[in-house]
């Protein structure tokens, strides 16, 4: 038991960092990526990520045979040194220092364009000139005042008790203690929030029907305790971030992502179909859906990212969500059939790059969405509400197939692949690169 839990927390502390770097991979390619090579590059990295986690299982995992699980550990540290090496060795963009330390003047490239190489980061309260994005104004300045709203007091103890919960949960990585925090913790959050809802609901309705509005007092902010500089530093990243969220299309978005994943409650019906129905055994369901179909997925993603780069990953998404839908009803359609080794290995792989076709681009299109100012924040909620979705999905399906058969239910499953395609009708992927990027101009 003590070799599990030891383990447990290195595996833990493993994914912290492992987390940290897939944020800021994400943050430097939205940061540095011109709109036209957005999707194409996202089209290579998720291949080159499923090439890579193919390649290293089965390399570290010959090696163990041989090396033993020591010699695999010290092999992969001396990989991790290697990619550690390369990005230390370039940079994004002139200006940028190696350590928080260095000196700007010594990485200069050009010590005569200073003036065009540093990036001079805003402001220290923007939101003071923000005139178009008012709720990010609001936060800017209930996170910053010395004196706020009744309503922004209780929003920021709401969240701040969830959040102290939430992280004392997560990084005792004890379950019962983390789960009697919460259970102190959510109540409290809950309460402060409900109460900031009902204040703001009061004050919505009385301006809606042009009363005046009750006169509530100031309270202290609870940042005040903070020093000047991370409180402005906390106020400027939550402006940033909700100005991010309030542009309408990444707003849209929110509900896409929440929404695009719901069909593959289906996962664990085509995996009973196969096996049980169709008389795989366990070897060759694995070989064939995380061998050649993989390949399958991957070369999809790569052709999704230059077609998305060509004709714009919005219209791309939409096309192969659509292909996808049908492609997931094919399963149903194919039930004669489902005993045929051959027509159905062509089916997941057919089926495999389509999807790699299609989640390139949302992938993509998220990316475009996304503001450089919060670049590894926004995406990365963006991805959670995937994970979100999907989860939610799985506890669907054994209280769908109660209802539906199995066909009835892959049906099912293609409707609600097509509410990806109804969702992205209103979005433009341009939004926020021409609204808060400002790398194209209106009426491009």
């Amino acid at each position: 038991n003590e070799q599990v839990d030891l383990v447990t927390r290195v595996l833990f502390v493993h994914n912290i960092f492992a987390s940290l770097q897939d944020v800021a991979t994400d943050a430097l390619a939205v940061e540095i990526l011109q709109p036209d090579e957005v999707a194409k590059v996202n089209g290579f990295m998720f291949a080159a990520k499923r090439l890579g986690i193919i390649i290293g299982g089965a390399g570290l995992g010959v090696l163990i045979g041989v090396i033993g699980i020591s010699g695999v550990i010290l092999a992969q540290l001396a990989l991790l040194v290697l990619i550690m090496w390369i990005p230390l060795t370039l940079r994004e963009k002139p200006g940028v220092k190696l350590f928080p330390w260095s000196k700007v003047d010594a990485i200069l490239i050009d010590s005569e364009s200073v003036d065009e190489v540093i990036d001079d980061d805003e402001t220290e309260t923007p939101w003071v000139d923000e005139e178009e994005f008012m709720a990010a104004k609001n936060v800017g300045y209930s996170v910053s005042e010395a004196r706020i709203s009744i309503t922004a007091f209780f929003t920021i103890i709401g969240l701040s008790i969830w959040f102290t919960g939430f992280a004392i949960d997560v990084f005792t990585i004890d379950w019962s203690f983390g789960a009697d925090v919460r259970k102190i913790t959510n109540p409290f959050s809950y309460i402060c929030l409900s109460i900031a809802l009902l204040l703001f609901s009061i004050k919505f309705i009385m301006k809606y029907l042009g009363n005046e509005e009750p006169a509530l007092p100031e309270v202290p902010n609870p940042f005040s305790f903070l020093p000047e500089g991370t409180k402005n530093t906390v106020a400027r990243t939550s402006f940033y971030l909700v100005k991010a969220f309030s542009v309408r299309s990444a707003f849209i978005l929110i509900g896409l992502c929440l929404l695009a994943d719901l069909y593959i409650f289906v996962a664990p019906i085509t995996f009973d179909i196969f096996i049980n129905g169709a008389g795989w055994s366990q070897a060759k369901y694995n070989g064939i859906v995380g061998g050649i179909v993989v390949f399958g997925a991957m070369f999809g993603q790569i052709f999704g990212g230059l077609l998305g780069d060509r004709y714009g990953t919005r219209r791309v998404a939409m096309v192969f969500f659509l292909a996808l839908a049908f492609a997931n009803a094919g399963l149903a359609f194919l039930e004669p059939l489902w005993g045929n080794t051959t027509i159905m290995t062509t089916f997941l792989i057919l089926q495999a790059f389509i999807a790699g076709i299609a989640w390139i681009c949302i992938i993509s299109l998220t990316m475009r969405l996304t503001w450089s100012k919060v670049g590894g924040t926004q995406f990365t909620a963006y991805m959670s509400l995937f994970n979100l979705s999907g989860v939610f999905a799985f506890t669907l399906t054994g209280r769908l197939i109660s209802i539906f058969d199995y066909s009835s239910a892959i049906y099912l499953g293609a409707i609600l692949t097509m509410v990806t395609v109804i969702m992205l009708i209103f979005i433009d992927e341009d939004e926020t690169d021409r609204v808060l990027e400002g790398r194209i101009k209106d009426g491009e």
